[in-house]
């Protein structure tokens, strides 16, 4: 009740003072004040701030480069550099130039530099270019620029590691089947059976497996069939025994026994496996591919790394005296051969084909479960050698980071200088897309102008981070 109501008896009345009455009504208005004083003084000061704070500052790297849609207007560039323990190069040649340890780099062969050529982008000696091509997959010792649309574009993807090492593969299909536990049977006829030598889960596995077939030891991170090797009984039962120890390295992998032959040679395929983009993660395949055959007639009991390995090149080196034009064959050559033996006269165009898509899929899809950080500006082109058996079934062998682009050996050359036009082209593709300032989820497929014929095989935005 309100104090002064004149139902209360005098003794309890209390007067308010005439002063009092304004005090309602200067408290409002004092209110009113404050709370538009602070909006005017959030919107104008602290949001300012706020935002600038939350856009993060460019690299070094990238302060002084032009963005995608200015670089169109200029002077698009590539450089080819090897990159070395401590240093990088931009050339291989004189070797003494080079510290003792880095002798051995892969420079990017010519075929690659003319398809660079060839689109009109200019080659120079400076890390600053454009595009950064390299044999060799880490760049550590470089500080490229990697915010797009003013990014540079390596030719590797940090990511890709889970399956371009074997032993890191074979755990990568596994844990892919652990996830997807319907899919197991599907997963299990990918690759061969393949047992890590330093995994005390795989070491049971392989114990008990040893007697019930041949084995082929591969170690990690090595090129033209070096650190491959057929293991005698023996050798398999020593393996086992000692499976699990600091010493154990690489990986044991089931050999198939049962390759389907070519004229008597036990062959396998390289397909060339193109991720183009990481958001979205895209990738393709080309169906010009090539078989490379043994140099000797297949015979299951020799341990000779000839009869063993299909390689151009056996520890580093060409074969002597092998006839390339008949050991390395392309599709219309391979479907010639199986035709005179009763196959479909369309068996590598169709039935072929759809198996390798299904085991490139299936590849992609081990890939971006295992991938960390698919945001990056690079990309990827793969060597993805498969086998095919005598039953029809196509095995995948391993993944090549940094396959062999020389383009004089039969076949290849012709599935090395259909391939990487493609590659480059969509390339710069990619780079007329950044241009356009569109941002890279809503990148479509009628964006690849330059593709031609490569057949796609993956599209997924599931892993942007």
């Amino acid at each position: 009740r309100f104090p002064t109501d004149p139902r209360d008896p005098p003794s309890v009345r209390v007067a308010w003072p005439k002063a009092t009455m304004m005090k309602p009504f200067r408290l409002a208005f004092l209110f009113f004040f404050v709370m538009c004083s602070w909006c005017v003084y959030n919107f104008t000061v602290m949001i300012p701030v706020a935002s600038t704070s939350q856009q993060p500052e460019l690299p070094a790297a990238c302060i002084a480069r032009p963005n995608a849609s200015q670089l169109m207007s200029q002077q698009v560039s590539v450089v080819y550099i090897l990159l070395g323990q401590r240093k990088t190069y931009f050339k291989k040649f004189p070797v003494q130039d080079l510290e003792p340890e880095d002798r051995q780099l892969f420079a990017v062969e010519k075929a690659y530099r003319q398809a660079w050529e060839a689109a009109g982008v200019v080659s120079v000696m400076s890390e600053d270019a454009t595009f950064v091509i390299s044999k060799q997959q880490n760049p550590r010792l470089l500080d490229l620029c990697t915010e797009y649309p003013r990014h540079q574009v390596f030719n590797h993807l940090g990511f890709v590691q889970p399956i371009t090492v074997k032993s890191q593969l074979a755990a990568a299909a596994r844990r892919f089947a652990a996830g997807a536990k319907w899919r197991a049977k599907e997963i299990s006829s990918l690759m061969p059976a393949s047992y890590i030598l330093r995994n005390p889960r795989d070491c049971l596995e392989f114990q008990d497996q040893v007697r019930s077939g041949m084995w082929i030891h591969k170690k990690d991170r090595t090129h033209n069939s070096q650190g491959v090797r057929l293991l005698t009984s023996q050798e398999a039962q020593g393996f086992a025994q000692s499976c699990g120890n600091e010493s154990s390295r690489g990986l044991v992998q089931r050999y198939l026994p049962n390759p389907l032959l070519i004229h008597g040679r036990k062959c396998d395929f390289r397909i060339f496996l193109y991720i183009p983009s990481s958001v979205p993660l895209v990738a393709f395949s080309s169906p010009v591919w090539y078989m490379r055959c043994g140099h000797e007639k297949f015979n299951l009991s020799s341990t000779d790394p000839q009869n063993v390995v299909t390689n151009t090149k056996v520890n580093g080196k060409l074969r002597k005296g092998a006839n390339y034009s008949e050991l390395v064959l392309g599709p219309k050559q391979v479907q010639a051969i199986l035709s005179e033996t009763g196959f479909d006269s369309d068996f590598v165009e169709v039935k072929l084909a759809a198996k390798i898509k299904q085991k490139l899929t299936l590849l992609m899809e081990v890939l971006e479960s295992q991938a960390d950080h698919l945001k990056t500006t690079g990309y990827e082109l793969l060597g993805v050698d498969m086998m095919l058996t005598s039953d029809l079934n196509l095995w995948l062998i391993e993944v090549n980071s940094s396959p062999g682009m020389e383009s004089s050996l039969g076949a290849r050359q012709t599935a090395v200088e259909h391939m990487l036009p493609l590659v480059v082209g969509s390339q710069l593709d990619l780079l007329r897309f950044a241009a356009s300032g569109r941002p890279r989820e809503s990148l479509q497929l009628s964006d690849f102008s330059s593709i031609g014929d490569l057949e796609l095989i993956y599209w997924s935005l599931n892993g942007m981070q």
